[in-house]
């Protein structure tokens, strides 16, 4: 699984850290960034913080 935050669409609403506080920060400029690459043992939570994104700005790509 491979995880990406679209930096143009992010509003910083922070709801994702509310799902994966160990995976999300926030940074300077009030944007998402991850703080790991390693997200296998979190997958729900990503999953659950990129449905709850307003903005769809959590993008999961997964292996085929």
């Amino acid at each position: 699984m491979k995880v990406s935050i679209d930096q143009n669409s992010c509003i910083g609403s922070a709801l994702c850290l509310g799902f994966a506080p160990d995976v999300f920060d926030i940074d300077e400029t009030n944007k998402a960034y991850l703080l790991r690459t390693d997200l296998d043992d979190v997958r729900r939570s990503i999953e659950e913080a990129a449905e709850m994104c307003p903005m769809n700005a959590i993008v999961i790509e997964t292996d085929a």
